[in-house]
């Protein structure tokens, strides 16, 4: 199960990278001052997209294998 969701992140995290948003990024903010605080969320989303892969490896590593 924990390997799944360690693919499952990544692919969110490759999403953001590539894409520069995650699936889940809708336009909640409002366009006028919060487009700067936006990007800085969209570059951080992938950042703890990888951390969830990572926790979830080694949750299965230990675990499940």
């Amino acid at each position: 199960m924990f390997t799944v969701l360690a693919v499952l992140f990544g692919l969110f995290a490759a999403d953001g990278i590539f894409r520069g948003r995650t699936l889940n990024d809708d336009s909640w903010t409002t366009q006028g001052g919060a487009k700067q605080q936006s990007r800085r969320l969209s570059r951080l989303k992938p950042v703890l997209w990888i951390g969830l892969a990572i926790v979830s490896l080694f949750v299965a590593w230990q675990f499940e294998w």
